[in-house]
């Protein structure tokens, strides 16, 4: 968890930079969502067109697969 050091001045939040809880408190939501493996995949394939493109033939590749069990089971 990381501590916010950008307090605002008054309470109201404008923007998702600025912070206004305590340092004592966390965003425990937050940081379960973050923790998730798909997060980190997103993430990653939001900055990395190869990485994108290798999950997205992985996924066919396997769906082709999987297609052609079925076809050789019925």
């Amino acid at each position: 968890m990381q501590a916010c050091k950008n307090k605002p001045q008054s309470k109201t939040v404008n923007s998702s930079l600025q912070c206004e809880h305590d340092e004592n408190s966390s965003w425990e939501l937050f940081d379960l969502i973050e923790m998730q493996t798909e997060f980190a995949l997103c993430q990653s394939m939001a900055g990395s067109k190869t990485l994108a493109i290798m999950f997205c033939l992985r996924v066919m590749g396997y769906g082709g697969f999987i297609l052609f069990l079925l076809k050789m089971a019925s």
